[in-house]
Formats: C-alpha cells, sequence, structure tokens
C-alpha cells in the first residue's frame, strides 16, 4: 500500500524512502488565511523550505502533496497533517 499521509508533531522527523520531513515553525500572524507552517523537506539529495497554509501544495521526490490540516492542541502543542494529492 502507498503512502497517502503523514502526521507531524513537534520535534518530530519523518524518514523514509522518500525522503525527511520536519515542521521547523507553526506562525499565527494573524494572516487573513490562518497559520502558517514552514516545512523544510529533504529529497533527492536537496533541502527546501516551504511556507505554507492549509491546501497549499509542495513537492515531495517529485510527487504533489499538500498541507491539509493544523490542528492546534494548546499554545505549544499542534500537529500538521499532511496527504498526497492523487
Amino acid at each position: 500500500m502507498a503512502l497517502e499521509s503523514i502526521s507531524l508533531q513537534p520535534n518530530q522527523q519523518w524518514n523514509s524512502d522518500l525522503g525527511s520531513l520536519s515542521v521547523v515553525h507553526v506562525v499565527d500572524r494573524q494572516h487573513p488565511r490562518g497559520l502558517k507552517v514552514q516545512l523544510l523537506v529533504a529529497a533527492d539529495g536537496e533541502e527546501n523550505y516551504y511556507d505554507l497554509h492549509e491546501g497549499d501544495t509542495f513537492p515531495v521526490a517529485g510527487a504533489p502533496w499538500k498541507l491539509d490540516r493544523i490542528l492546534t492542541h494548546d499554545d505549544v502543542r499542534w500537529t500538521v497533517l499532511l496527504e498526497k494529492v492523487t
């Protein structure tokens, strides 16, 4: 079964043969689109940072993924949900 979703929390890095992903920051800057996530994607020998809001897309090893949701549990705990775009 192919990987379809990834869940990330603070101080967590996700690793697989596709690459590595981690959330650098979750920031609330009173943006009209809500919370912003800075995501680090290390794949294909490159490291790329992406500033994302819910619904934004980014590549992982040539495949499109999207920031599906940001769940906040309190001021310092959150979960970022990523989904592969099919």
